[in-house]
């Protein structure tokens, strides 16, 4: 390994460590650091490791592909904090929490969004109009779902469910929102399942009187998981 002092402009140079005093910078793996600490790794995996003991306790990386920041040593967490108030939380399982909350149960472990299509689940094989791309939100356990469908002219007596909800309900639950038809105005959806079966003025509603009904509905709801 080489060596080179230059007092002039306050340099120490051993090819893979620089200290450049004269800017405040310190360079690793590069001559030429253009912050206070640069680090440039020579292939994947190259970053920033802190261990103690000889042990691992956070890296950060480059994979090649992504940016990797994760704690290695005995089931440490990251927390982050502003004015030493802590705001936010990695936990160790996973999860995340918020301004000092370590609660399992409170932790965001899941966000989702995406589109589902509303069919009918009364067994009289309808085909409904799509209106719009029908979506739904998940947070956690709760998904909120939004759509649009219009009935087909229909004779048909079966009891009206509307089925392709994008995850299981955990419980009961109720959709309420426009509803157009002679005989379905102020509908409500009971939800079970991935099924809503479809009430007025406390009774269950045939396919027939919803004919030509359409339904602009929005909801939420508790999935199984």
């Amino acid at each position: 390994m080489t060596q080179a002092r230059d007092l002039a402009d306050g340099k120490f140079d051993t090819n893979t460590l620089v200290v450049d005093a004269a800017n405040n910078h310190v360079g690793v793996g590069t001559a030429s650091p253009s912050l206070p600490l640069h680090i440039n790794g020579a292939s994947a995996g190259d970053g920033l490791v802190y261990s103690r003991s000889g042990t691992e306790y956070f890296r950060i990386d480059d994979t090649g592909t992504d940016m990797n920041i994760k704690t290695t040593g005995g089931g440490h967490q990251v927390i982050f904090t502003t004015n030493g108030s802590e705001v936010g939380r990695w936990r160790n399982g996973g999860g995340l929490t918020f301004n000092g909350d370590t609660a399992a149960a409170n932790a965001i472990d899941d966000y989702e969004e995406g589109t589902w299509t509303v069919t009918d689940a009364s067994g009289a094989g309808l085909s409904l109009n799509q209106n719009t791309t029908q979506r739904y939100v998940k947070v956690g356990r709760h998904v909120f779902v939004h759509f649009y469908v219009t009935y087909p002219a229909t004779s048909d007596t079966s009891g009206a469910r509307l089925g392709g909800l994008p995850y299981s309900s955990e419980n009961y639950s109720y959709f309420d929102g426009r509803v157009l038809s002679h005989a379905a105005n102020n509908c409500v959806l009971q939800v079970s399942g991935t099924e809503m079966q479809i009430h007025y003025n406390n009774s269950t509603r045939t396919n027939a009187n919803l004919s030509n009904a359409y339904f602009l509905i929005s909801g939420s709801y508790i999935a199984t998981s």
